[in-house]
C-alpha cells in the first residue's frame, strides 16, 4: 500500500522534495488511512512538513465532538501537528441559501486556501477509486460531457489559490480499511454516510453494489474511464487554448473566420475558455454553448443572452461579449429589456466611409469606452460628456430637451457604466465622438419603435 501510493505520487508528480503538506482529516477511514500513509512516506518523499487539518462543521452534535477528540488523539500518537477549525455551517447555509452540503464544501475549500496560504502548503484529500466511480455516475446521470466523465483528477489548482492533491485515487475502499487495521488504528463512522438520504449515499449503498454484482470490478472500470477521459480532456484543452490565441482579437472579440475553421467539438472548448476569461462559467450549460455555435454560424446582427448579465453580439466579422443591464422598474428602468433592440459591429477606421447621418445608427470611438458597453434605460447618476469636457446629467438633458416625465423611463440608452454614450434618437457623448485619431469604430444600431422612443433632436453625428 505504501509503495503503490508513493509510486502514484511520483507518477502523477503530486509532490516534490521540500513540499509542505496539509492532510485534510475528518476522522473517517479514508482520511485516517491517508494520514497514516503520509507519516510513513514523509521521509521517503522528502517532505519538509506534514500537518493535519480538522474542520468541525457545527453539525451532528456529539458525533462531531467525538470526531474532533479522535483526531486530537490520533495526531498526538503520530506526533503530527493538528490545526482545528470550528465553523457554524447551519448558520452559513441559512444566510446564503445553500444546502448544508454546499455550504460545508465551499467553506472547507476556503479554509484549505487560508491554511495553505500561510505556509505555501499543498492540501492532500483522501478521495479514492470508489469516490471517483460515484462522481462519474453522478455526472453522467446529470448529462455531463467529457469534463464530467473525467471527474476528479490526481491534482488540481483551485481558483482560491491552493493546490489539491488526491494520492489515494488509485485505491479501492476495502484496501484503505485493511491498511488502517494493519496499522492497529481505528476510525470514526459518519452516521450520515449510511443514511441513504442523499445522492452519493444512495449510489454508494444501493447502486454500485448492484453494478458490482452484475459486472465484477465495475467501480474499477468506471474509474479507468475517468482517467482516460481526463487525459483526452487535457489534450483538448491544450488545443483549445491554442485556438483561442488564434481566434481572439486584440479587443477581446472572437474572429469568426478563424473560429469557424475549428471543429465544433473544439469550438465549444474555445467558447468555454473565452467565457471563463470574461466573467466566468457560473450557470453556463450545454444549451448556451449550442446557442453560441448557432450564433457563430448564423446571420450578422443577432445576439444571445447569457447568465451573469452578459450577452454576445454577432457582426460580420466576429462575436462580441458585452455586459448588459438587467435592471427593471425597481432600478428606474423600463420593465422590458432594451438590449434586444440593439445591434453592433466593429469597423476599422481606415476602412470606413462617411459618418452616417441616421437617427438610429451611430458611430462611436470604440477605444474611448472604458467600462463594459451595455444597453438599458436610465438610472441614478447617469451623465453625458459635453464639448470641452464638462458633464451634463441625463436628468438635465431630458429637462432641456423637454422629454415628458412619463416617457423618460422608456428612452433606450447605450452606456458604459454611468457614462451615457448615446441617447437613442438624440445626443451622443462628446467623449465618444469619432476623431482623426480614432482607430476602431463601433457602430450601434437601434431597431425598436422609433416613434415611441425618440428623445429629441438628431443633429448629432
Amino acid at each position: 500500500m505504501e509503495q503503490r501510493t508513493a509510486e502514484y505520487i511520483r507518477t502523477n508528480r503530486l509532490l516534490s522534495p521540500g513540499d509542505r503538506v496539509i492532510c485534510a482529516l475528518s476522522g473517517g477511514c479514508d482520511s485516517v488511512c491517508l494520514l497514516l500513509l503520509l507519516t510513513r512516506l514523509k521521509e521517503q518523499l522528502g517532505l519538509e512538513a506534514l500537518t493535519a487539518l480538522h474542520v468541525h462543521h457545527g453539525i451532528r452534535g456529539q458525533e462531531a465532538d467525538r470526531d474532533e477528540a479522535f483526531c486530537r488523539s490520533l495526531c498526538a500518537r503520530l506526533a503530527v501537528p493538528l490545526v482545528l477549525r470550528h465553523e457554524n455551517i447551519p448558520a452559513l447555509a441559512e444566510k446564503t441559501g445553500e444546502s448544508l452540503e454546499e455550504a460545508g464544501r465551499r467553506r472547507r475549500l476556503e479554509i484549505f486556501a487560508e491554511e495553505a496560504g500561510k505556509t505555501g502548503a499543498v492540501v492532500a484529500a483522501a478521495h479514492h477509486l470508489n469516490d471517483q466511480a460515484e462522481t462519474v455516475l453522478i455526472n453522467l446521470c446529470r448529462g455531463s460531457g467529457l469534463p464530467g466523465l473525467a471527474a476528479m483528477q490526481p491534482s488540481r489548482s483551485d481558483s482560491r489559490g491552493f493546490t489539491l492533491i488526491r494520492p489515494l485515487l488509485w485505491a479501492e475502499r476495502p484496501m484503505l480499511e485493511a491498511y488502517v487495521r494493519e496499522r492497529g488504528e481505528s476510525w470514526c463512522e459518519d452516521s450520515t454516510n449510511a443514511s441513504g438520504d442523499n445522492t452519493r449515499s444512495r449510489l454508494r449503498g444501493e447502486v454500485l453494489p448492484v453494478l458490482e454484482d452484475i459486472f465484477p470490478h465495475a467501480a474499477r472500470h468506471i474509474a479507468a474511464l475517468a482517467e482516460k477521459a481526463g487525459r483526452q480532456e487535457a489534450f483538448l484543452q491544450a488545443l483549445a487554448r491554442d485556438s483561442l490565441l488564434r481566434a481572439e482579437n486584440p479587443d477581446g472579440s472572437l474572429n469568426l473566420p478563424r473560429l469557424l475553421e475549428e471543429d465544433k467539438v473544439l469550438r465549444q472548448k474555445v467558447f468555454a475558455l473565452w467565457l471563463d476569461k470574461n466573467g466566468g462559467l457560473k450557470d453556463i450549460g450545454e444549451s448556451h454553448y449550442q446557442a453560441l455555435s448557432d450564433l457563430a454560424e448564423g446571420r450578422s446582427g443577432r445576439r444571445i443572452d447569457l447568465p451573469g448579465d452578459r450577452c454576445v453580439l454577432r457582426d460580420q466579422s466576429g462575436l462580441h461579449l458585452l455586459q448588459k443591464n438587467a435592471a427593471g422598474k425597481a432600478d428606474g428602468g423600463a420593465a422590458g429589456d432594451p438590449a434586444q433592440d440593439f445591434s453592433v459591429r466593429l469597423i476599422a477606421a481606415k476602412d470606413c466611409g462617411e459618418i452616417p447621418k441616421k437617427k438610429y445608427t451611430k458611430w462611436l470611438d470604440y477605444d474611448t469606452i472604458t467600462e463594459p458597453l451595455c444597453f438599458r434605460t436610465r438610472r441614478k447618476g447617469d451623465y453625458l460628456i459635453l464639448e470641452g469636457g464638462g458633464r451634463q446629467s441625463l436628468q438635465d438633458y431630458f429637462v432641456n430637451e423637454k422629454i415628458p416625465l412619463s416617457r423618460r423611463d422608456e428612452v433606450p440608452l447605450a452606456a458604459s457604466g454611468d457614462h451615457i454614450l448615446w441617447v437613442v434618437g438624440g445626443r451622443i457623448s462628446a467623449a465618444a465622438k469619432i476623431t482623426e485619431s480614432t482607430k476602431t469604430i463601433i457602430e450601434i444600431q437601434y431597431g425598436g419603435d422609433h416613434g415611441k422612443t425618440s428623445s429629441g433632436r438628431s443633429d448629432q453625428q
